[in-house]
């Protein structure tokens, strides 16, 4: 039996707390477990504390199928943030400090791991720390070069991004997804226009990225690269809450293409995701029996990138 492909989601692993519940989140994490139910070998990168929360993540990571032997253990308390969610359900966060993900060290299981990833997707809020943001820039650093499709999932959180995180983590990128809030933050740190079409072409040349994707919440999202524009209208969908809907879209977008999908099917699947997870609580949640049907017998299609 051919061995599935391996996807990575590196940076924080936290929960949600929201309405005074606990619910296993963070982007990496999310982008795995989404992942996980496409077929996809798939291996949170991140640390826990070594106390109940810590335990909690493993167990339910395990559970739901995902590789956690790359999971570190740390004396720092695992990572939490407090969501609030508006009349729309659009959420606010308010991050824990100094927890377990900002500790996150590069070492040799990691770099095994980065070498044999068919696509590595990571983030900005983890990258806040100087041990943590080393060990996820070198993961990348090592999955790119070893021909992953690597994915910045740039997911801006409060003050926890600088224009050198930003810079480094677009030179890193084969794919940038971003929200259309955050376009005109990253455009402005790297110094360039806000328009999505010419912020893709100057990312293209400046550092080689393939593909800028830029989700617009109830106004769809767009998918620009070098055979064009995909752009599709919001859904409607009676919304529980937006938490973990982004990353749901990026990990169905990026195995889509990773298994030979057009571009516009992939896009098409990635919509449908993220409005399937807008309908549910919490961010770790079933996708469509459609989109998984679609992606779960493709094996992978795509050579490893060049260099």
């Amino acid at each position: 039996m051919e061995e599935a492909s391996v996807c990575a989601g590196v940076g924080e692993i936290l929960f949600d707390v929201i309405g005074g519940v606990a619910r296993l989140g963070g982007a990496p994490g999310n982008f795995a477990y989404m992942c996980s139910q496409l077929g996809f070998r798939s291996c949170p990168v991140a640390a826990v504390g070594r106390d109940a929360l810590g335990d909690r993540a493993i167990s339910e990571l395990k559970s739901a199928g995902l590789d956690t032997s790359c999971i570190e253990r740390s004396d720092r308390p695992t990572g939490t943030v407090e969501v609030k969610v508006d009349a729309q359900g659009i959420p606010t966060y308010d991050f824990s400090s100094d927890c377990a993900y900002d500790h996150l060290e590069w070492n040799g299981a990691l770099g095994a791991l980065a070498r044999k990833c068919s696509i590595a997707c990571f983030g900005s809020l983890c990258q806040r720390s100087r041990t943590a943001g080393g060990a996820v820039r070198r993961f990348a650093k090592a999955a790119k070069e070893a021909g992953a499709i690597t994915v910045f999932d740039v997911n801006l959180r409060q003050r926890f991004y600088s224009k050198e995180v930003i810079e480094s983590s677009l030179a890193l990128a084969r794919i940038v997804k971003c929200n259309d809030e955050e376009l005109p933050v990253i455009a402005d740190l790297a110094g360039t226009g806000k328009d999505p079409e010419g912020f893709f072409k100057w990312i293209e040349d400046r550092y080689g990225c393939r593909m800028l994707v830029l989700t617009r919440g109830s106004h769809g999202s767009a998918v620009y690269s070098k055979d064009g524009v995909s752009d599709l209208p919001g859904q409607e969908v009676k919304v529980a809450d937006t938490v973990g809907a982004g990353d749901a879209f990026t990990a169905v977008l990026c195995c889509a293409i990773s298994k030979g999908l057009p571009i516009e099917q992939a896009h098409r699947l990635a919509a449908k995701a993220a409005a399937a997870v807008c309908s549910q609580s919490g961010a770790m949640v079933p996708l469509p029996d459609e989109v998984r049907s679609e992606l779960v017998s493709r094996t992978a299609a795509l050579p490893r990138q060049s260099r």
